[in-house]
């Protein structure tokens, strides 16, 4: 069996997910690096608060389930290109309350009466 685990990759992955959890006060985080041509894994950082402090003996990135965040804006961005609403150096801004300015158009996933106003 040959690993694609990357050393000093992995080692990055540990350290800044340490001192992200320390700086964010959270309860834990994952951090996976993977190379974007064949989808090889190259580090992973896992880390869950237990009653022991921190040590899960599980990798949560996959057993867990987890809301995909801004991962999403990815497969927005493919969409868009692929079906040439943008090119490549265009910029696409998202307004707050989930709108965003394509162009000349604004794409909106509220109606339109903004909640709470009459």
């Amino acid at each position: 069996m040959v690993l694609a685990i990357d050393a000093e990759l992995q080692e990055i992955a540990e350290r800044g997910l340490d001192e992200a959890l320390a700086a964010m006060k959270a309860e834990g985080g994952d951090v996976i690096f993977l190379d974007p041509t064949n989808g090889e894994l190259l580090a992973l950082a896992s880390r869950q608060a237990s009653s022991r402090g921190f040590g899960s003996i599980r990798a949560s990135a996959f057993t867990d389930p987890f809301e995909p965040g801004s991962t999403a804006k990815l497969f927005t961005a493919a969409a868009l290109l692929t079906h040439r609403r943008v090119g490549s150096s265009d910029a696409v801004f998202a307004a707050v309350a989930a709108a965003a300015w394509i162009g000349e158009g604004c794409a909106q996933d509220w109606p339109t009466r903004r909640r709470g106003v009459k």
